[in-house]
């Protein structure tokens, strides 16, 4: 969502002019702009990007990507204009040495391709995020964790006993777990957003309803605490 956030953001500014935006989120949506704030007017790269595991890639998507990085596809395959990547229509083959050298030419042209952007962006003045002024923040949660357990127990009067020990016991775990295993970086138990909170500058608006029976106004009591509060030394 982060992410999101920020490819709106860079579109609103750099195609339709704007160069005054508040950003309004609820729940998680108020979350990933406090996230998003707490990194300033820099432009940071998105925070969970796992490498492709090009080895699945077929041939004709290797060479695609390589093409659409700039490098040069016919270093590997020579095709005919407008043939495509297929030789009489049967896909294209490739040894494994063919294949693993094609590989590597992918992450060497975008290893000089992130290189050259950096360079590029050295010392420049902020862009598009410096165009967002105020946050507006929606029942924002604290900790992920101890508001997932909290709506388990919302519905204990819904379900069987058994039924939530087995969800809050076994269900989350395993949440946790399957989530890990695809982006190693993001544990839900340790999605907590006061440090985010406490290095945001952009001021903000917080809403919560007390009768709130899905995130407990005490979590924003608590991200509203933090925000913009430095760390105690």
């Amino acid at each position: 969502e982060e992410d999101d956030i920020r490819c709106v953001v860079k579109d609103l500014v750099e195609t339709h002019k704007f160069t005054d935006i508040a950003l309004w989120g609820r729940s998680m949506g108020s979350v990933a702009c406090v996230r998003l704030a707490s990194q300033g007017t820099e432009i940071p790269p998105p925070p969970f990007q796992n490498p492709p595991d090009y080895e699945t890639w077929s041939p004709e998507e290797l060479l695609e990507l390589l093409e659409d990085l700039g490098g040069k596809s016919e270093l590997f395959f020579n095709r005919k204009q407008n043939d495509g990547f297929y030789e009489n229509g049967d896909p294209l083959k490739m040894t494994p040495e063919e294949k693993e050298a094609l590989i590597n030419e992918i992450i060497r042209v975008s290893a000089e391709q992130e290189k050259k952007e950096k360079d590029q962006t050295k010392g420049a003045k902020p862009t598009y995020m410096s165009a967002v002024k105020a946050l507006i923040l929606d029942s924002p949660y604290a900790d992920l964790w101890q508001v997932s357990k909290h709506i388990i127990e919302h519905y204990k009067l819904m379900l069987p006993q058994f039924v939530l020990r087995t969800v809050a016991n076994t269900g989350l775990p395993v949440i946790r777990t399957s989530v890990m295993s695809q982006i190693p970086e993001f544990d839900i138990k340790a999605m907590e957003i006061v440090t985010a909170a406490r290095k945001c500058k952009i001021p903000a608006i917080f809403l919560h309803a007390k009768q709130d029976n899905l995130i407990p106004w005490q979590q924003s009591e608590t991200v509203y605490s933090a925000y913009g509060v430095p760390e105690p030394s």
